[in-house]
């Protein structure tokens, strides 16, 4: 979209100074001789009109500048690239038994597996990450306001077996410390540098149409990605994340749902998992 943009701009750049070129030109030589060469009028124009000639150069410039990209090299700022890795990267809304006002009760917790590139030209620190959802209400899409949940500290790692065997893979964290690995999470990111990791987002026991919408294949939902740098600049992407039950979820992490709150139920889950 930028590059069709910026190729608009240019053609109307090109088309005024054509004109203005033109317009010049045109008036020059009504008072030029019929018997004039081209090249003579040009010369001309470029004596008689210095001013012009002088704008018609530093436009030139500018826009060669913009275009190849030379002004944009010379600023010093970071730029992100958002990628996501498909495993561990679901979300989950949690019944949670009750009610409040005759509204059902939820939990709603997402991970998402981040891989985060610097293609800027200048080094950052990630700061903060959020994960926006639109809430199931009756309003449309595009007049409804995102719900915003900030990254959240989960207890234990989240891990895959496989088969039958001991062995497990385990995620790295993309913010905290690992139970497991040991693994201290660096969210400094010079110029070139890639990082990844899990990012784990809860919310508060919610009600009603507080929770997010599902697309038509009521197996995903669109959300929204906003990650800010310690030099305030915010970068968005969104994302087509799937909602699996929450028995799937604490295959993947025992502790999944119980940041904010512990349920015993949920603990009931876990343990009935690891007798089989």
């Amino acid at each position: 979209m930028n590059s069709i943009m910026r190729f608009i701009v240019c053609v109307i750049i090109i088309a005024m100074m054509m004109y203005l070129v033109l317009t010049t030109y045109q008036h020059f030589q009504t008072i030029s001789s019929i018997n004039e060469s081209t090249l003579n009028n040009l010369i001309n124009l470029s004596n008689l009109n210095p001013g012009f000639t002088s704008i018609l150069i530093f436009i030139l410039t500018i826009t060669f500048g913009w275009i190849t990209g030379i002004f944009k090299g010379l600023i010093q700022k970071p730029k992100l690239k958002i990628g996501f890795i498909d495993t561990p990267t679901f979300g989950c809304i949690i019944k949670i038994p009750g009610s409040h006002n005759e509204l059902p009760i939820q939990k709603n917790a997402f991970s998402v597996y981040f891989k985060i590139s610097n293609i800027g030209n200048q080094a950052c620190t990630i700061d903060e990450v959020y994960l926006g959802y639109i809430p199931d209400n009756r309003f449309c899409r595009w007049f409804s306001k995102r719900i915003w949940v900030r990254e959240c500290i989960i207890k234990s790692d989240f891990q895959i077996q496989f088969g039958n065997s001991d062995d497990i893979k385990v995620y790295p964290f993309f913010s905290q410390g690992s139970i497991l690995t040991s693994r201290t999470p660096n969210k400094y990111l010079a110029a070139g540098k890639l990082i990844n990791g899990v990012c784990y987002f809860e919310q508060g026991e919610t009600y009603g149409s507080w929770k997010p919408r599902l697309n038509i294949d009521t197996k995903t939902s669109r959300v929204m990605i906003k990650i800010k740098d310690n030099y305030g600049n915010v970068y968005k992407r969104k994302l087509n994340l799937k909602f699996v039950e929450v028995e799937e979820a604490l295959k993947v992490n025992a502790s999944f749902g119980q940041s904010l709150n512990q349920y015993a139920f949920l603990d009931d889950i876990v343990n009935t998992q690891n007798q089989t």
